[in-house]
């Protein structure tokens, strides 16, 4: 932390009003206490600057400061809550926006011509509401770094004032607004965005303005669906607003389009990938994704599906995925897309599975799978739910020749487990007969010790008989014998 600002030894006859040191220190942190309310500070932070404060008027109180000494000048009005707020916020301000520098030097020429350009109360002197803040920097607001250099002893404190500043000035007017814009540039910059989330964030900006400052943002968009996020996280802090909405998933159309989407989510970078899924999530958009006016995820099985073009194997695995993970997205759970989506995948393992999307489809079973059924604390499995169960159970009783598709493999990858999934696979002497997967069999071990007993005794003396039975004819001609 930078050294602070020690009080001068001279103080006397001044132009403050009288009013002794203490009181102005009293009536200073008021102000302060109440601007502190506004900031989301860390309470280290906070609790750093408090005591900054309390220091300050202890030391003005050892100085013995004669309160008569203090006399009124009569060319200045005296100092209230109003100016002294200003003061800071036009100072916040021409160190954010126009000279773009955390330390400032008071007396410099360019600082002082600019305070003048912004500063309104003529009746007040720069130089008199200047000392009383400096002179005062031990209440913990600014910091000395050097000879005659100063800073904001947080840049959270600037960056809020600068804004505050910005709303009461420009936020009226949208021809000022983007000018403000223009000098932000770029947006995204770390010393801009903080700043830029403060002034969309300020309740002092009218719903409408609000709704014009984030078409000023959206708009200067490059390409990268950067500045959509941005609006994103406004919205977020300050309140939904179906307008500044519309206008999000309009620009994101309008930047990435469904071919670009398409492009992104068949990309064989899981990284690219999961950016474009997050963005959907995140902005809702597509809206319906499913619908058939839309096309996205028509267009993903099309690509999916076709094996016999020349289409390269990653694309297709791709493609795969991101139909499986779409069908989770919260904004595609009013319907049947998710009951549709695992449809789709149980019959790609019967239709179009191959060795080089194989792993694409188990994962896919998964993601469809998890976290719909029952969750036990400490399960490594998939608990399959009711209709879940129902369905699969379908499609394996529909199933002729284990070796067409890797369906039994797949469950037995992904650790799905329920009890009339058990019951099937015993129905079928599945277990006996060394054709379900062996790994499947030990899950179910695991999970036999929370069932009831008779479903737990008929699959252990099955999984007995196979291990002692020299052939499935021999066990046949043994089962009743063996309990």
């Amino acid at each position: 932390m930078p050294p602070l600002v020690m009080i001068p030894k001279h103080w006397g006859k001044s132009s403050f009003g009288k009013k002794s040191a203490i009181h102005q220190v009293q009536f200073f942190a008021q102000y302060f206490h109440e601007m502190l309310k506004d900031l989301d500070l860390k309470p280290a932070i906070i609790t750093e600057i408090m005591d900054r404060k309390s220091l300050c008027a202890n030391r003005i109180h050892d100085m013995n400061i004669d309160v008569d000494s203090m006399e009124v000048g009569s060319d200045s009005a005296p100092l209230n809550l109003v100016s002294l707020r200003e003061f800071l916020e036009v100072l916040a301000f021409v160190c954010q926006i126009k000279l773009k520098k955390r330390d400032f030097e008071w007396d410099s020429g360019e600082m002082q011509s600019q305070m003048q350009i912004f500063w309104r109360h003529w009746e007040l002197s720069l130089t008199v509401v200047s000392r009383f803040l400096l002179d005062l920097s031990l209440v913990g607001l600014l910091s000395k770094v050097g000879d005659g250099q100063f800073r904001f002893s947080h840049m959270t404190l600037q960056e809020y004032l600068a804004a505050s500043f910005s709303v009461r000035l420009f936020g009226d007017d949208p021809n000022m607004l983007q000018n403000l814009l223009s000098q932000m540039r770029p947006l995204h910059s770390r010393w801009n965005r903080e700043m830029l989330q403060f002034t969309a964030c300020m309740p002092q900006l009218y719903d409408e303005m609000f709704v014009e400052f984030c078409r000023l943002v959206l708009k200067r968009d490059s390409g990268e669906g950067v500045h959509c996020e941005f609006v994103q996280d406004f919205l977020k802090e300050r309140g939904a607003s179906e307008k500044v909405q519309e206008m999000v998933c309009s620009r994101l159309q309008e930047i990435r389009g469904t071919d670009f989407l398409i492009a992104g989510l068949c990309h064989p970078s899981l990284e690219l990938r999961n950016r474009v899924l997050c963005d959907m999530k995140k902005f809702s958009m597509p809206p319906d994704p499913f619908a058939q006016a839309d096309g996205t995820v028509v267009e993903l099985k099309q690509i999916a599906e076709d094996c016999n073009s020349d289409r390269t194997w990653y694309t297709r695995a791709a493609a795969i995925l991101s139909v499986a993970q779409i069908a989770q997205m919260d904004h595609c759970q009013m319907g049947k897309e998710r009951h549709d989506t695992l449809c789709w995948v149980l019959d790609m393992f019967g239709s179009h599975i191959q060795d080089d999307t194989c792993f694409a489809l188990v994962t896919s079973l998964g993601i469809c799978l998890k976290g719909v059924g029952k969750d036990v604390a400490g399960a490594d499995c998939i608990m399959l739910a009711s209709s879940d169960e129902q369905l699969l159970l379908v499609f394996l009783n529909a199933l002729k020749d284990r070796s067409v598709n890797g369906l039994w493999d797949a469950l037995a990858d992904v650790k799905a487990y329920s009890e009339g999934l058990l019951d099937w696979v015993v129905s079928k002497s599945l277990i006996e007969t060394g054709q379900w997967p062996l790994r499947h069999v030990l899950l179910f071990c695991e999970q036999t010790a929370d069932i009831d007993s008779a479903r737990a005794k008929h699959f252990c003396r099955q999984l007995l008989g196979r291990v002692q039975a020299l052939s499935i004819e021999t066990f046949q001609t043994e089962q009743h014998d063996l309990f």
